[in-house]
């Protein structure tokens, strides 16, 4: 078989494919990836702060953190008491001081 020969049939199964598997793939490839990245800065990180004074009343909660501590006001929050009551919360105020930084609360009734 010459080299021409051989260059022709070469040329024409590769018109007759149509590449649908590979095409199928690189389009599971492409949705799995744009997934993956939408996952990658969409996905919610928690952070666990603790402070070792906190006050407690009916409808509010001020807390006192360390200075590192990095709290913006409204953020979802959730107080969890020495004797493990969860209570869920919401950051009102920030307030940074050379001490420490001192937070304030707004608490909802709880669901249960």
């Amino acid at each position: 078989m010459t080299g021409q020969i051989a260059f022709a049939r070469t040329i024409r199964a590769l018109d007759a494919d149509n590449f649908r598997a590979p095409k199928i793939g690189l389009f599971f490839a492409i949705l799995l990836l744009a997934a993956w990245t939408w996952w990658l800065f969409t996905a919610r990180i928690p952070q666990y702060e603790t402070s070792t004074h906190l006050d407690l009343d009916h409808n509010s909660a001020a807390a006192d953190f360390p200075p590192t501590t990095n709290i913006h006001p409204g953020q979802p929050a959730q107080i969890i008491s020495p004797d493990g009551v969860k209570i869920q919360a919401q950051v009102e105020n920030v307030r940074n001081e050379p001490t420490g930084t001192h937070v304030n609360f707004t608490l909802f009734p709880s669901t249960q």
